[in-house]
């Protein structure tokens, strides 16, 4: 028997134990601390920490139920939606559980537009986070967030940092706290061992990188600080590893095809392409970074001898603290126009190219990263089936109609189903996936207008 992170049951309960798993985790046989014993599939269990998203709850809380549909309004999702309504995913869940225990690091998660990466994103995100993982779920937008500034890109990561202590979800500013108490056992590391009889608030300002302090190390804004960030980023998946026993940090990246775009001049790019393959080596503990030896360089500054990564000039800390990280992460890259089979890419119907080199050619900033990963897994996220699409819009008019306690004459309900024909023949004939967040939008618009009778446009 193995312990699980507080999961719950809409049905039976909080879950004690999970005594078996088949298919990659799919499917289980639970003990539930009522004392019952069932067989039930992984996505029927909620996060203890949520709260229930089933139609008893809806009968007692119709104000949460609107805060979705406002959400969704403006083309987001609520995380505590996630579960109700992801489907069809079967496959593509059992590929992540596979990766996810295994020993390989990154995932490359793939898909064309519309085929919801970023909503399964956030959902193998939640999943993670309740099978003992922190998780991190960052955009790379190309600018504010990119890996040609790592101040930014670290400071996006702990922000963003989610995991599970005693049943409630932390945050970076919990987790600071912890660091804060516990800084005597990390005397070695350089960061969380300067911290001693320091002010909490400050030690907090500080390593959010918001604020500088004279008696405390810079946390530079240079492009060349990669070693910095990287090192910072190690020490909290150590950190996290260590104090809680979690299995490490989950860092999700989305838009990564923003990765050395091409609005970045060459000196940026090359900081990228330098932090992006000490951030890989870091996370896959690379026994070069334990032998680099940083040497000084009139032409390049201090770089390692064995690989030939650069280092900060002001700080040149190794990439890794202790060279022993405790991370994975996931790439999200879009397809465009093109169908996956098997791994393989069929193009234009002139042949069969690998996922991987498509890739390398179609994101050049995934080149190198692809050429020095060799543990990596693909996840191919197929399209919806139209039978689950269907019923997302069937559920989205159930929680429409409860959260505003609305029931709609006869004529608003045939103009309701009007809108339904309209969505539904764009999809099977000539349907956009790109635009299916657009179309919810659009839907949800609609209702508002039918229900406070004003005119409608299925357009």
């Amino acid at each position: 028997m193995k312990t699980t992170q507080s999961l719950y049951h809409p049905k039976y309960g909080k879950v004690k134990k999970i005594i078996k798993e088949w298919q990659g985790g799919i499917k289980m046989l639970i003990e539930f601390e009522s004392g019952q014993q069932k067989n039930v599939l992984y996505n029927e269990l909620r996060p203890y920490y949520f709260k229930k998203i089933n139609v008893k709850s809806f009968n007692k809380n119709p104000l949460q139920i609107r805060k979705y549909i406002e959400s969704l309004r403006y083309g987001l999702l609520n995380d505590e939606l996630i579960f109700d309504i992801t489907f069809d995913r079967k496959k593509e869940i059992e590929t992540f559980y596979n990766w996810l225990t295994s020993s390989k690091s990154t995932l490359f998660l793939c898909g064309k537009y519309g085929t919801g990466k970023t909503h399964f994103l956030k959902y193998i995100g939640l999943w993670a986070l309740s099978k003992n993982w922190a998780v991190s779920y960052i955009c790379l937008d190309g600018e504010e967030v990119s890996l040609h500034n790592p101040k930014k890109f670290y400071q996006s990561i702990i922000n963003n940092l989610k995991f599970i202590y005693n049943d409630e979800v932390q945050n970076i500013e919990h987790l600071l706290e912890y660091i804060y108490s516990r800084a005597e056992k990390y005397k070695d590391n350089y960061f969380f061992g300067n911290i001693k009889d320091k002010d909490l608030y400050v030690i907090k300002k500080w390593l959010k990188g918001e604020e500088e302090y004279d008696s405390l190390p810079k946390l530079r804004d240079h492009q060349t600080s990669g070693n910095i960030y990287s090192y910072l980023i190690t020490s909290i998946s150590l950190f996290l590893k260590k104090e809680f026993s979690l299995n490490g940090l989950l860092i999700l990246m989305d838009e990564s095809e923003n990765i050395q775009n091409h609005w970045l001049n060459s000196y940026q790019n090359s900081n990228e392409n330098n932090f992006l393959r000490g951030f890989y080596y870091a996370v896959s503990n690379h026994p070069d970074l334990e032998e680099d030896i940083v040497s000084i360089s009139a032409e390049v500054g201090k770089y390692g001898k064995k690989t030939h990564l650069r280092y900060n000039g002001y700080l040149p800390l190794p990439f890794s603290y202790k060279n022993e990280s405790y991370i994975k992460l996931v790439f999200a890259l879009p397809y465009t126009s093109i169908e996956v089979k098997n791994n393989y890419i069929i193009k234009n119907k002139i042949g069969r190219i690998p996922v991987i080199e498509y890739l390398s050619n179609k994101h050049r900033g995934i080149k190198e990263l692809i050429d020095i990963i060799k543990d990596r897994e693909f996840l191919d996220l197929e399209e919806i089936d139209i039978f689950y699409y269907k019923y997302i819009l069937k559920k989205i008019i159930y929680y429409y109609f409860y959260s505003y306690n609305w029931k709609p004459s006869f004529q608003q309900i045939k103009k309701i189903i009007n809108i339904l024909k309209t969505i539904l023949y764009d999809y099977e004939s000539d349907f956009d996936p790109a635009k299916i967040r657009l179309k919810i939008q659009a839907f949800i618009i609609n209702l508002d207008k039918i229900r406070n009778e004003g005119g409608y446009d299925v357009n």
